[in-house]
């Protein structure tokens, strides 16, 4: 029911907005901001297992997920990595990602497993045919469950900042991610240097978009929501913006609490919260549950 959701939400008029999240708490917020759906990309995810994005395992981003997708009723989107290996693998990877109740997973064309260089900016691409052979088992996957994920196809050829050789272009990613919308993929996504290749991506790319605002990208610092829009990309995530905000407020509150042994909210800043939390987790209806039983 998530996946149809989404589908319907990512061909309406206006460009999906989905957060980031790592567990059930911060999807909950996002969901009682308004937001209609949320992302849990590899690199938090990675990170919340204290390893690295191209450590993470399926097993560990279903395990992720599956508390997210029972605390919400809006559609999450998963990275799914290379597919977690060749196409057999991402064919169970499907099965195991819809059964965890995930809306969507977008996969990419690098190699599995994927290199820890990868976060400084280093590629390394597999064939087109290696790529399409995953999009095709997903989608069998998909088809032989009756399910309806969604399936988001991802190039990294001419990725912006992490180019891995100079013969990459925009022009090659598109090519890529529209061989890959052929093979069976129901969305793409790359990653533009600049505002001119967004605008050629948003043009080229037979089919809808996932635009990744990752925050310290030159290029997504240079776009508003309006131009994105105005450009007809259907869906926008912002992979690492909880996590970044999470680790500085935490990192701010370690701080004074080793300096001075203080918090940093006040008593009422503190119980404000803390009753936001009750709400998001639900405990009032525990509390009815434990009332009719005669337990307080």
């Amino acid at each position: 029911m998530s996946a149809e959701k989404l589908r319907e939400l990512i061909n309406a008029d206006e460009p999906l907005l989905m957060p980031s999240v790592y567990n059930a708490l911060t999807a909950s917020l996002a969901e009682s901001i308004g937001f209609d759906g949320v992302a849990m990309g590899g690199n938090v995810a990675g990170a919340m297992t204290g390893a690295t994005e191209p450590m993470i395992t399926m097993s560990e981003m279903c395990e992720q997920s599956r508390p997210i997708t029972k605390a919400v009723d809006i559609p999450l989107m998963v990275d799914g990595d290379a597919g977690f290996g060749d196409a057999a693998h991402t064919y169970r990877s499907i099965q195991e990602f819809a059964h965890a109740g995930i809306a969507a997973i977008h996969i990419e064309d690098q190699v599995h497993p994927k290199r820890m260089h990868y976060h400084e900016d280093r590629v390394h691409l597999v064939d087109e045919d290696v790529m399409v052979s995953k999009v095709e088992a997903a989608v069998q996957a998909r088809e032989e469950m009756d399910e309806d994920i969604v399936i988001v196809a991802r190039s990294d050829a001419g990725r912006g900042q992490r180019r891995s050789t100079e013969d990459e272009t925009i022009e090659d990613a598109v090519n890529r991610v529209n061989t890959y919308i052929d093979a069976g993929a129901d969305a793409g996504m790359l990653y533009p240097a600049d505002v001119e290749e967004a605008e050629y991506a948003a043009k080229h790319v037979e089919g809808p978009q996932r635009f990744g605002m990752v925050e310290y990208r030159d290029v997504c610092r240079q776009l508003s929501l309006d131009d994105i829009r105005n450009m007809g990309y259907e869906f926008v995530t912002y992979p690492l913006s909880a996590q970044l905000v999470t680790v500085r407020a935490m990192e701010e509150l370690y701080e004074s609490i080793y300096d001075s042994g203080e918090m940093i909210l006040d008593r009422d800043e503190a119980q404000e919260y803390q009753d936001q939390i009750k709400e998001l987790i639900d405990l009032p209806m525990y509390y009815d549950i434990e009332t009719r039983e005669g337990k307080k």
